[in-house]
């Protein structure tokens, strides 16, 4: 059938069906003057049909000859923009579907139409979100056994449907090892047809790198979802000493941490409470310092910058105080945050995946593979060739802090501890515990300028006293294990177990309209939006507030002013 279908869009005719049963199959013009015909019958013994009438030429009129198709249907012409979809160049949107057929078939096709044929021709490529709902249990399967040590799970109700999912390659939970132990927490809205959150787990290598670790796809953020994905954490890489987790400031996030670790320490982001301040309308100076408060190192100038807010600001002192100081400032933190005082890298891997949340489930999966396959291949290969002790970041770190360390003076007081001088201060370092006065030896474990100082002094090498979490070891070890893929379903090779799991998609009614892909922008974030007035045609204002056009508009702000 799709072969006329296909002659009748190149010759802009449409045909009726006269007859079709198991035996015989009929066409004719629907211009009933029209000679054009077609007639078929069934060979014996078989599924096929022999053309035994055959009329080419066409007499119908020019009157009846149309763009638009009927025969042009959204399931048939999938297959002429297939190839247009599959090349990562193109956005095949629906005008581009419209104007690419009238261009290439001379075919007139409406916007849903145009959108409809998307949907056929993506179902074709990467499957319908159903299909890969379906596959979800041997996708598993098959990830477990092309990659040893990887963990996975899934919760379905008693209707078979999808709840939950988690899974964390052995080679992230073995890298994960040798990476600080500060974890990011985050979900992101999924934009494909069953919607849901998309939680992410992250860390930071020894280059300072994002570190993937884990992911989970859930319906939503909330607490049953949070308490599953933390427990199925927990399972896959255990606990650590000192662990610490970083995320914004929803309470099922802190709720979970608590339920499933409670031993960890829960900071949250600061660019999130800054927000809130904004969203509060806190003057500029008080956020500058409320930054302050939150960045440095000591104590005793923690107190002196929430001190200065309390005098400016009282409420917005009481404000940042109910929010105790340990989760949010990092000289009061019980667990080293290092340089992580925002989720940053966690919101860095969402931006990673943008494309990848439109797909459906497995092709997502498929995206996160690719990606992590090549950071993995391609930051084992830079390690491999560095000559360095430590990492190139803590590398052009400590480059950049010795030209203003090598000009403070140094008096040493015994074989380890030293006495450094910088603009009249006086800090104290004992590179045997790894300390300095300004705290930043310990909190970061990196040498400061002052023990860069010391360090020099003793002419010792500087990346002795750096942790071993940024030496070049742990880096190479971070990423010594390989990603695979688990390769096209034609080879898979699944027992009858996991293949009788069919996952059905989430109890989801998807709502009418166009499905939201970009996230809602709170009013104390720049808007990256400029206006262009449509009258005196200059930026920032629109036309109804424009005040140097002659033409008034009854709503303009000159208007009102007269």
């Amino acid at each position: 059938m799709n072969c006329f279908s296909n002659i009748a869009i190149k010759g802009h005719f449409e045909f009726k069906v006269v007859r079709s049963s198991s035996t015989r199959y009929s066409l004719t013009c629907n211009d009933d003057r029209c000679r054009w015909c077609v007639r078929a019958f069934r060979i014996k013994d078989s599924t096929l049909f022999k053309i035994v009438k055959l009329e080419k030429k066409h007499d119908c009129s020019v009157n009846t000859r149309k763009a638009d198709q009927r025969h042009a249907t959204s399931k048939l012409i999938s297959g002429y923009i297939i190839d247009n979809l599959r090349d990562p160049r193109f956005e095949v949107t629906p005008a581009f579907v419209m104007a690419e057929l009238q261009k290439l078939h001379g075919l007139d096709i409406g916007y849903h139409k145009a959108w409809r044929t998307i949907q056929h021709a993506s179902a074709l490529i990467r499957g319908s979100p159903e299909e890969n709902y379906e596959l979800l249990c041997s996708y598993l399967y098959m990830m477990t056994s092309k990659n040893p040590r990887t963990y996975t799970n899934i919760k379905i109700d008693d209707n078979n449907r999808f709840l939950y999912m988690f899974y964390a390659y052995g080679s992230s939970i073995a890298g994960w090892n040798h990476c600080r132990p500060v974890i990011a927490i985050d979900a992101t809205f999924l934009k494909s047809k069953y919607r849901g959150v998309l939680m992410i787990s992250v860390s930071k290598d020894a280059n300072n790198q994002i570190f993937p670790l884990a992911f989970g796809i859930a319906e939503s953020e909330n607490n049953n979802s949070y308490e599953w994905y933390f427990s199925q954490l927990r399972n896959a890489i255990g606990s650590r000493e000192n662990l610490i987790f970083l995320s914004d400031r929803h309470q099922a996030i802190a709720n979970g941490i608590v339920k499933v670790y409670p031993e960890s320490h829960h900071g949250i982001c600061i660019y999130h409470l800054e927000q809130n301040l904004k969203r509060r309308k806190v003057k500029s100076e008080v956020i500058k310092l409320f930054q302050s408060a939150a960045r440095v190192y000591k104590r005793k100038e923690f107190d002196i910058y929430m001190s200065d807010i309390a005098n400016v600001d009282k409420k917005t002192y009481d404000y940042l105080m109910e929010e105790p100081p340990e989760r949010w400032a990092r000289s009061c933190s019980p667990q080293r945050r290092y340089d992580m005082l925002t989720t940053n890298i966690v919101e860095s891997m969402n931006s990673v995946l943008l494309e990848a949340r439109e797909l459906p489930i497995l092709r997502m999966m498929d995206f996160i593979q690719v990606k992590l396959q090549h950071w993995f291949y391609e930051r084992r290969n830079k390690a491999e060739g560095t000559f360095y002790d430590v990492s190139c970041w803590v590398e052009e770190e400590l480059k950049n802090r010795i030209d203003l360390a090598f000009t403070l003076n140094v008096f040493p007081v015994d074989s380890w501890r030293s006495r450094v001088e910088e603009e009249g201060i006086t800090f104290l370092v004992d590179l045997n515990k790894r300390t300095c006065d300004c705290f930043k030896f310990q909190l970061d474990e990196l040498p400061c300028i002052h023990a860069i100082a010391a360090i020099e002094k003793r002419n010792i090498k500087k990346s002795d006293f750096c942790s071993h979490w940024y030496l070049k070891e742990s880096w190479l070890k971070t990423y010594e294990r390989q990603i695979h893929p688990v390769g096209h379903t034609d080879s898979w090779i699944v027992p009858e177990s996991v293949k009788s799991q069919i996952v059905k998609p989430p109890d989801f009614k998807v709502p009418p309209g166009r499905r939201q892909k970009k996230r809602h922008i709170p009013a104390t974030e720049p808007s990256k939006i400029t206006f262009k007035c449509g009258r005196c045609r200059r930026i920032g204002h629109n036309r109804t507030a424009c005040i140097y056009s002659p033409a008034l508009h009854p709503f303009s702000r000159k208007h009102r002013e007269e």
